[in-house]
């Protein structure tokens, strides 16, 4: 009778703890914050100092879930507060079907243009990949300017900003991508600066040297900023913010079979986890700002908050 009741009560005890964890890990997921970031450049003569306001919203994952809906209307609101001179969006609408794109579109793009009259540029993630041309026509049909291996060149107080977007390093298409950015660096004038969106942190690896290579040969040094996302900033992180994930990657090393596991192909979803979130100086004038992401998998978040990134290019 005893063991009953006390297996009873602990099976009680352990429903409400996982409980009481969902919510607290479903309250993360809307729990959106304003990430901000100052990165010092080539100073123009214009009105506001020579200061370009980028806001940047990324992994969205759209559906209909309420942590979802509570989370993009502070990231509108924030956007509404900032007031940004540019909109861009950096991949990762959806999981793996292309429907809720449409919604996203219809229903949260006008939200967007409503509170800011800035341009919005886009580019896609690894989840939108199954569906590239249906996403794509979506945000265009919304108004906003995909840019899959494309370069839209900016004037705005008194220079030009590129804006230089690649498709996501999973796309055959890839292999496109340094000419993509040469294009953009030879467009490039004194005074010039490029704002390169591309999903996933890791492909800085090889922007960076694409980079150095061109400034080596030309003589040259225009400031660039790689805009990322996909990392989810870990999502479930220790409370120092540390990814749990980026750990398990490390562990897993060492032990047989891991690739098995699914938590092991989630661990390697990056290779640099030490590029999971925040501001990164690759070189003189190149720089790294990886976003945590508005959305969430499954609703769950721990000591990682969503956020909107706001960065003043000066």
């Amino acid at each position: 009778m005893f063991s009953s009741v006390s297996a009873a009560i602990f099976v009680l005890l352990l429903s409400f703890g996982a409980l009481y964890i969902k919510r607290a890990l479903n309250t993360g997921a809307a729990d959106l914050r304003l990430q901000t970031y100052v990165i010092e450049g080539n100073t123009g003569n214009g009105s506001s100092g020579g200061r370009l306001r980028v806001a940047q919203l990324s992994d969205i994952h759209y559906s209909d879930a309420e942590f979802l809906k509570e989370a993009l209307g502070k990231a509108v609101a924030f956007v509404g507060e900032c007031q940004p001179d540019v909109i861009i969006l950096t991949g990762d609408y959806v999981d793996r079907r292309h429907e809720p794109s449409k919604k996203f579109c219809e229903e949260w793009v006008p939200v967007l243009k409503k509170v800011s009259s800035a341009p919005i540029f886009a580019t896609l993630g690894n989840h939108d990949r199954f569906f590239p041309d249906e996403i794509s026509n979506n945000l265009s049909m919304s108004g906003v300017t995909v840019l899959r291996n494309d370069i839209y060149s900016l004037k705005a107080n008194d220079k030009t900003y590129h804006i230089t977007g690649l498709v996501d390093i999973t796309q055959p298409e890839w292999r496109d991508a340094r000419a993509t950015i040469e294009s953009a660096l030879k467009r490039s004038n004194p005074g010039d600066e490029l704002i390169i969106l591309s999903h996933n942190p890791d492909t800085a690896r090889h922007i960076h040297p694409w980079i150095l290579d061109y400034r080596q040969q030309t003589s040259t040094a225009t400031p660039a900023v790689i805009f990322s996302g996909h990392t989810h900033g870990g999502q479930i992180c220790f409370p120092n913010g540390a990814p749990v994930l980026a750990s398990l990657q490390r562990l897993f090393v060492y032990l047989p079979f891991s690739s098995n596991f699914r938590i092991f192909r989630l661990a390697n979803v990056v290779k640099r986890w030490q590029w999971a979130f925040g501001q990164y100086e690759l070189a003189d004038k190149l720089n790294l700002i990886v976003s945590r992401g508005v959305g969430s998998h499954q609703g769950l978040r721990l000591f990682c908050p969503p956020d909107v990134t706001v960065v003043d290019l000066h």
